[in-house]
Protein backbone atom coordinates (compact mmCIF):
# COMPACT_ATOMS: atom_id res chain seq x y z
CA UNK A 1 0.00 0.00 0.00
CA UNK A 2 2.94 2.27 0.27
CA UNK A 3 3.64 2.07 -3.67
CA UNK A 4 0.10 2.96 -4.68
CA UNK A 5 -1.53 6.30 -4.50
CA UNK A 6 -4.85 7.12 -5.86
CA UNK A 7 -5.51 10.51 -7.75
CA UNK A 8 -8.82 12.23 -9.16
CA UNK A 9 -8.50 13.97 -11.92
CA UNK A 10 -9.30 14.99 -15.39
CA UNK A 11 -8.78 12.95 -18.24
CA UNK A 12 -8.71 16.30 -20.55
CA UNK A 13 -6.34 18.02 -17.88
CA UNK A 14 -4.46 15.42 -16.22
CA UNK A 15 -2.66 16.83 -12.95
CA UNK A 16 0.39 15.25 -13.20
CA UNK A 17 3.78 16.39 -14.74
CA UNK A 18 5.20 15.50 -18.13
CA UNK A 19 6.62 12.06 -18.84
CA UNK A 20 5.61 11.25 -15.04
CA UNK A 21 4.63 7.81 -15.88
CA UNK A 22 6.54 4.54 -17.34
CA UNK A 23 3.09 2.85 -18.15
CA UNK A 24 -0.60 3.97 -18.94
CA UNK A 25 -2.96 1.19 -18.88
CA UNK A 26 -6.64 3.06 -20.24
CA UNK A 27 -9.25 0.45 -20.32
CA UNK A 28 -12.55 0.89 -21.50
CA UNK A 29 -12.40 4.60 -20.69
CA UNK A 30 -11.59 6.49 -24.24
CA UNK A 31 -14.40 5.17 -25.91
CA UNK A 32 -16.62 8.01 -23.53
CA UNK A 33 -14.84 10.82 -24.20
CA UNK A 34 -16.41 12.95 -26.50
CA UNK A 35 -12.51 14.79 -27.14
CA UNK A 36 -10.42 11.66 -27.50
CA UNK A 37 -8.30 14.03 -29.55
CA UNK A 38 -7.21 15.76 -26.36
CA UNK A 39 -7.58 12.93 -23.92
CA UNK A 40 -5.03 11.08 -26.19
CA UNK A 41 -2.58 14.14 -26.05
CA UNK A 42 -2.77 14.09 -22.29
CA UNK A 43 -1.87 10.74 -22.24
CA UNK A 44 1.33 11.00 -24.23
CA UNK A 45 2.03 14.23 -22.41
CA UNK A 46 2.32 12.12 -19.09
CA UNK A 47 4.32 9.20 -21.03
CA UNK A 48 7.70 8.94 -20.08
CA UNK A 49 10.36 8.91 -23.29
CA UNK A 50 10.77 4.93 -23.56
CA UNK A 51 7.17 4.58 -21.65
CA UNK A 52 4.31 1.86 -22.83
CA UNK A 53 0.38 3.16 -23.31
CA UNK A 54 -1.87 0.35 -23.04
CA UNK A 55 -5.27 1.12 -24.47
CA UNK A 56 -8.53 -1.34 -25.03
CA UNK A 57 -10.58 -0.03 -27.97
CA UNK A 58 -14.10 -0.98 -29.14
CA UNK A 59 -13.46 -1.75 -33.08
CA UNK A 60 -15.52 -0.23 -35.33
CA UNK A 61 -15.21 -2.69 -38.66
CA UNK A 62 -15.49 -5.28 -35.98
CA UNK A 63 -17.90 -8.08 -37.45
CA UNK A 64 -19.87 -7.79 -34.13
CA UNK A 65 -20.40 -3.95 -35.16
CA UNK A 66 -21.08 -4.00 -38.75
CA UNK A 67 -23.46 -7.01 -38.49
CA UNK A 68 -25.07 -5.31 -35.28
CA UNK A 69 -25.36 -1.44 -37.43
CA UNK A 70 -27.21 -3.61 -40.38
CA UNK A 71 -29.62 -5.38 -38.49
CA UNK A 72 -30.50 -2.42 -36.67
CA UNK A 73 -31.05 -0.50 -39.82
CA UNK A 74 -32.76 -3.15 -41.32
CA UNK A 75 -34.99 -3.59 -38.43
CA UNK A 76 -35.02 0.11 -37.79
CA UNK A 77 -34.13 -0.31 -34.11
CA UNK A 78 -31.01 2.06 -33.00
CA UNK A 79 -31.08 3.75 -29.80
CA UNK A 80 -29.86 7.42 -29.65
CA UNK A 81 -27.94 9.10 -32.52
CA UNK A 82 -24.79 8.17 -33.91
CA UNK A 83 -22.77 10.52 -35.52
CA UNK A 84 -19.82 9.79 -37.36
CA UNK A 85 -16.63 10.91 -36.63
CA UNK A 86 -13.02 10.98 -37.98
CA UNK A 87 -12.04 8.97 -34.86
CA UNK A 88 -15.53 6.33 -35.42
CA UNK A 89 -19.56 6.03 -34.94
CA UNK A 90 -20.24 8.10 -31.82
CA UNK A 91 -23.47 7.31 -30.15
CA UNK A 92 -25.30 9.45 -27.78
CA UNK A 93 -28.03 8.01 -25.81
CA UNK A 94 -30.20 9.22 -23.21
CA UNK A 95 -30.10 7.40 -20.39
CA UNK A 96 -31.94 7.89 -16.40
CA UNK A 97 -28.09 9.82 -16.01
CA UNK A 98 -27.84 11.71 -18.26
CA UNK A 99 -26.44 11.44 -22.28
CA UNK A 100 -24.05 8.16 -22.31
CA UNK A 101 -21.17 9.03 -25.05
CA UNK A 102 -19.95 5.48 -26.47
CA UNK A 103 -17.53 5.22 -29.21
CA UNK A 104 -16.87 2.61 -31.88
CA UNK A 105 -13.24 3.57 -32.39
CA UNK A 106 -11.80 3.70 -36.21
CA UNK A 107 -8.42 1.93 -35.03
CA UNK A 108 -7.17 3.23 -38.20
CA UNK A 109 -7.82 6.47 -37.62
CA UNK A 110 -6.80 6.05 -33.91
CA UNK A 111 -3.17 4.29 -34.47
CA UNK A 112 -2.55 7.53 -36.88
CA UNK A 113 -3.54 9.64 -33.97
CA UNK A 114 -1.22 8.51 -31.13
CA UNK A 115 1.51 8.45 -34.37
CA UNK A 116 0.51 12.16 -34.52
CA UNK A 117 1.37 12.46 -30.60
CA UNK A 118 4.75 10.87 -30.91
CA UNK A 119 3.80 7.30 -29.94
CA UNK A 120 4.15 4.81 -31.93
CA UNK A 121 2.01 1.18 -32.05
CA UNK A 122 4.23 -2.02 -31.12
CA UNK A 123 0.72 -4.68 -30.97
CA UNK A 124 -2.48 -5.11 -31.98
CA UNK A 125 -3.96 -7.52 -30.32
CA UNK A 126 -7.78 -8.83 -30.27
CA UNK A 127 -9.36 -8.94 -26.65
CA UNK A 128 -12.96 -10.10 -26.94
CA UNK A 129 -14.18 -10.93 -30.41
CA UNK A 130 -17.78 -10.56 -29.67
CA UNK A 131 -19.59 -9.26 -26.09
CA UNK A 132 -22.61 -10.48 -27.13
CA UNK A 133 -22.84 -12.50 -24.14
CA UNK A 134 -23.91 -9.40 -22.03
CA UNK A 135 -27.77 -9.24 -23.95
CA UNK A 136 -27.60 -13.45 -24.08
CA UNK A 137 -30.39 -14.64 -21.43
CA UNK A 138 -29.46 -18.11 -22.05
CA UNK A 139 -26.42 -19.11 -19.46
CA UNK A 140 -24.87 -22.37 -21.85
CA UNK A 141 -24.82 -19.48 -24.71
CA UNK A 142 -22.98 -17.14 -22.57
CA UNK A 143 -20.58 -19.74 -21.42
CA UNK A 144 -20.41 -20.83 -25.61
CA UNK A 145 -19.29 -17.56 -26.14
CA UNK A 146 -16.99 -16.62 -24.03
CA UNK A 147 -15.19 -20.18 -24.66
CA UNK A 148 -15.39 -18.60 -28.33
CA UNK A 149 -13.60 -15.59 -27.18
CA UNK A 150 -11.22 -17.46 -25.10
CA UNK A 151 -10.50 -19.59 -28.38
CA UNK A 152 -10.16 -16.34 -30.86
CA UNK A 153 -7.81 -14.87 -28.12
CA UNK A 154 -5.59 -18.03 -27.44
CA UNK A 155 -5.20 -19.31 -31.13
CA UNK A 156 -6.49 -17.01 -34.23
CA UNK A 157 -5.19 -13.82 -32.48
CA UNK A 158 -6.83 -11.29 -35.50
CA UNK A 159 -7.53 -8.18 -33.98
CA UNK A 160 -9.22 -6.98 -36.78
CA UNK A 161 -12.45 -8.97 -36.85
CA UNK A 162 -12.87 -9.20 -32.95
CA UNK A 163 -14.68 -5.97 -31.60
CA UNK A 164 -12.17 -5.50 -28.55
CA UNK A 165 -8.75 -4.39 -29.58
CA UNK A 166 -6.20 -4.20 -27.58
CA UNK A 167 -3.31 -1.52 -28.81
CA UNK A 168 0.25 -0.92 -27.36
CA UNK A 169 1.67 2.06 -27.65
CA UNK A 170 5.47 3.34 -27.16
CA UNK A 171 7.16 6.38 -26.93
CA UNK A 172 10.42 7.05 -28.08
CA UNK A 173 13.74 7.58 -25.96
Amino acid sequence: SDRIVLRQGDLLKLPFRDGEFSYILCWGVLMHVPEVERALAELARVLAPGGTLVTSEANMYSWQSVGMRTLKRLLGRGRGRVVRTPAGLVNHERTDHGELVTRETDIGWYTDECRRLGLGLWARLPGQFTELYVVTPWKPMRRLIHAWNHLWFRFVRLPGPAVANILMFRKPE
